[in-house]
């Protein structure tokens, strides 16, 4: 609901443009912008990354566990490089293959967790690096995000507030595809060169 575009525009003083498929959550994040004061620095467009047609360049993108729904992954990022200013820079969370799955694994990433393509390490990084981007760090989380998607499981299966039995089942596959070693989390960062 637009928490990390407010927190980056109050904290840096600047001005986030952001992009949600969801119209209701555009609806939500620009009721919570405005009540934060934030509605002229956190700018919320409805559609999709792949179609928007932004009207200027960008001094950097991140995204946080979003890029993970997108099937086609060589347009997205050159669309990532299309909106960028030479020397401009990317941080992108994700998810990434560690392992072979098996056929129930790639049936839970697919169908519960909502990922429609999960790539390597060395098919992501030449994602990027086809659409003209420089990476610059491939920070490997995984062993935190296990750790957090566990603990995250637990709680949110125990006490008065459990969770709806959809997000539990949710929570319980992300945590059991870490913990397997078939799931993993990167942070990569990296820049669209001056030419």
């Amino acid at each position: 609901m637009g928490g990390p575009a407010r927190y980056l525009a109050e904290t840096f003083h600047c001005q986030v443009h952001s992009v949600e498929l969801q119209g209701n959550l555009v609806t939500l994040s620009r009721e919570l912008n405005r009540k934060t004061g934030l509605e002229k620095s956190v700018i919320v467009v409805e559609g999709d990354i792949l179609e928007t047609d932004w009207k200027e360049y960008f001094n950097g993108i991140v995204s946080f566990l979003t890029f993970l729904h997108i099937s086609d992954k060589p347009r997205l990022w050159s669309r990532v490089h299309g909106c960028l200013k030479p020397g401009a820079a990317f941080c992108v969370e994700d998810y990434f293959c560690r392992r072979t799955p098996t056929s129930e694994e790639e049936d839970s990433i697919r169908n519960v967790v909502g990922v429609p393509v999960l790539q390597t390490k060395g098919e992501y990084l030449q994602s990027v690096e086809g659409a003209g981007l420089v990476p610059v760090q491939w920070q490997d989380l995984s062993e935190t995000w296990a750790h957090w998607t566990k603990e995250r499981y637990e709680q949110a299966g125990s006490g008065e507030k459990k969770a709806a039995g959809h997000l539990l089942e949710f929570y319980k596959v992300v945590a059991d595809l870490f913990e397997s070693g078939m799931l993993g989390g990167v942070r990569i960062s990296g820049i669209r060169p001056e030419s």
